[in-house]
C-alpha cells in the first residue's frame, strides 16, 4: 500500500489531524500552518487545483534533491494534498532549466496524474487555488508514513539532510575568513549569520564567501538566474534586473 493508499483509507479527518498534531508548516518564505491553507482553499465555491513547485525566488534549487531522490515520496505528498481539498488537476512546476528533469519524471508523474510544467508558478492566477513547496509535500507523505522529523532542510557537502531548525548557522558551516555569508535568498555579514538559525536557510542553501570570492561576480551570476526565472510581466523584474 501506498501513502496515498493509507490517507484516502485513513479519510479526511484524521489526516488532518495528523497534520496539525504534526505542526506541519509551508516550507519556504511563507511557514504558514498548511492545514490553515487547507481550510482556506476549502473554503470557496471554486474548483481548485494543487500547484507545487520550488519558491519562485529559489534559483539555487538545492531542494530539488527531494525530488530527484524520492519522486514518489513528493508524488504521493501532492495527492494527499489534493485529496484535502478534492482538486480536480494537480501540477508541478520545475524551474525552467530543469526540462532534462523534467522528461526523466513525465512517466512516474503521469501515473500520478500529476502535469509537469517547467515555469515559475503565477501566484496572481492561483492565488484560490492550493499552492505547496515540494519540501511540504515530502514532508507530508512522511507524516502518513509515520516518518517525519521537524526541521529544515540544508545542503552541504554531502548533500541535502534534515537538521534542527534551530540550528546555529556556525554549527553548520565555518565563518571563519568569511566576508559574507549567502543565506535564505540575501546575503549576510558573518557578525549577522552568526546570529542565524537553520530555519533561516529557506532555500536550504548556506554559502560562505571568503576573500577568495568576489561577491560582485557572485551577484552578478545570482541577477542572471533572477532574469531566467523572471516572467517578464513587470517593469521592475523585466527592466531591473538588467539595470542592476
Amino acid at each position: 500500500m501506498t501513502t496515498f493508499e493509507s490517507a484516502k483509507e485513513m479519510g479526511y479527518m484524521a489526516v488532518l489531524e495528523k497534520i496539525q498534531a504534526a505542526s506541519l508548516k509551508e516550507y519556504g518564505l511563507t511557514a504558514e500552518p498548511f492545514a490553515d491553507k487547507i481550510f482556506r482553499a476549502n473554503a470557496g465555491d471554486n474548483e481548485v487545483m494543487v500547484y507545487a513547485g520550488l519558491n519562485n525566488a529559489d534559483i539555487d534549487g538545492a531542494l530539488l534533491a527531494l525530488l530527484k531522490d524520492d519522486p514518489e515520496k513528493v508524488f504521493d505528498g501532492i495527492e494527499i494534498a489534493a485529496m484535502l481539498v478534492n482538486a480536480s488537476a494537480k501540477f508541478l512546476y520545475l524551474p525552467v532549466w530543469e526540462t532534462a528533469l523534467a522528461d526523466e519524471l513525465k512517466a512516474a508523474a503521469e501515473a500520478h496524474k500529476i502535469i509537469i510544467v517547467n515555469d515559475i508558478i503565477n501566484v496572481r492566477e492561483t492565488e484560490n487555488d492550493l499552492r505547496m513547496h515540494i519540501a511540504t509535500a515530502a514532508d507530508l507523505a512522511d507524516i502518513i508514513a509515520g516518518t517525519y522529523t521537524d526541521g529544515a532542510y540544508i545542503c552541504t557537502a554531502d548533500g541535502l539532510k534534515k537538521v534542527p531548525a534551530e540550528t546555529p548557522v556556525s554549527e553548520l558551516v565555518s565563518l571563519d575568513g568569511a566576508k559574507a555569508v549567502y543565506l535564505g535568498y540575501q546575503y549576510y555579514t558573518p557578525e549577522e549569520a552568526a546570529d542565524l538559525k537553520a530555519a533561516d536557510a529557506t532555500n536550504a542553501v548556506i554559502r560562505v564567501l571568503t576573500d577568495k570570492d568576489c561577491i560582485v561576480a557572485e551577484t552578478a551570476k545570482m541577477l542572471s538566474k533572477d532574469r531566467q526565472a523572471s516572467c517578464g510581466r513587470c517593469v521592475f523584474c523585466r527592466e531591473g534586473l538588467n539595470q542592476i
